[in-house]
């Protein structure tokens, strides 16, 4: 009884079939119904240009796709295709349906970005539910790692930035020549051409009205090379910020902050 409740409160999975045939389609939701414990809905296609049309615009997207290999308007590797995101994996897990024991039209779909396939004749209740239940682990593991490698591939950017910005302004010791120096740095860092730096006014100027928030000023510097992409505000906060501070500071992130009252150099986040 307790696992019957436990069940029931669990959210269903949503399941996509994509198939042009409704018996098959039938045949698919009556095999997962009885081959699968979890609380299962459906919602289905019969093209794979209405199919991708429904996920573009779906929210959340469904647990796993049940794709048919021969469609009217499509095969299943051109909805593969129109399923992979910018980062290479697809939107979510699906598994293909293939005719016959065709192991080539397996091997293709796997390329393609599918997660898993299984033949329409030698499938079982059994078989297809352990196939969307592989799919989406399969899916999950796929999206931590590329996650991992970005976020691993962040730090070494970051920590790249640190060691040459720390290495150029180690002998600066000009105002002017500074700021020369952290545009250029920052623009390429961050991919833009132009930056605007907010200058705190002393104690005794605050209040004028001057620009900038708290008696600030902003002074545009260029950066000769690279896209024209606007202005990025540099303040306290970082990058967007407003306010600011009469010298810069790069943090952890390639941002800048406001470095401390008396201090002579920007230099690296410590």
């Amino acid at each position: 009884m307790s696992h019957s409740i436990k069940t029931e409160a669990v959210t269903p999975w949503c399941i996509f079939i994509i198939d042009d045939s409704p018996e098959d389609r039938a045949e698919v939701r009556r095999m997962l119904l009885k081959g699968s414990d979890r609380r299962l809905r459906f919602i289905e296609a019969a093209t794979g240009a209405s199919a991708l049309r429904s996920l573009q615009g779906m929210t959340p997207l469904p647990e796993c796709v049940v794709l048919d290999y021969n469609l009217h308007d499509m095969n299943a590797p051109e909805v593969l295709a129109a399923l992979t995101g910018a980062d290479g994996l697809s939107i979510c897990p699906v598994v293909v349906l293939t005719g016959g024991d065709s192991r080539e039209d397996g091997k293709r779909v796997l390329r393609a970005g599918a997660h898993a396939y299984i033949g329409k004749d030698w499938t079982s209740p059994q078989a297809l539910s352990r196939s969307i239940e592989n799919a989406c682990e399969s899916w999950t593991m796929a999206r931590e790692l590329r996650q991992r490698s970005e976020a691993l591939r962040l730090v070494a950017d970051r920590e790249k930035f640190r060691t040459l910005f720390a290495d150029q302004i180690r002998d600066v010791d000009n105002e002017h020549e500074l700021r020369r120096v952290a545009s250029r740095l920052l623009g390429v860092h961050l991919g833009v051409n132009r930056l605007l730096f907010a200058e705190a006014l002393d104690d005794g100027c605050r209040g004028r009205g001057d620009a900038g928030g708290q008696g600030g000023q902003l002074r545009e510097h260029l950066r000769p090379d690279g896209p024209d992409r606007g202005p990025v505000h540099v303040g306290p906060e970082g990058v967007g910020g407003t306010g600011g501070a009469d010298g810069l500071h790069a943090d952890e992130m390639g941002r800048t902050r406001r470095r401390e009252p008396g201090a002579r150099h920007l230099g690296p986040a410590t």
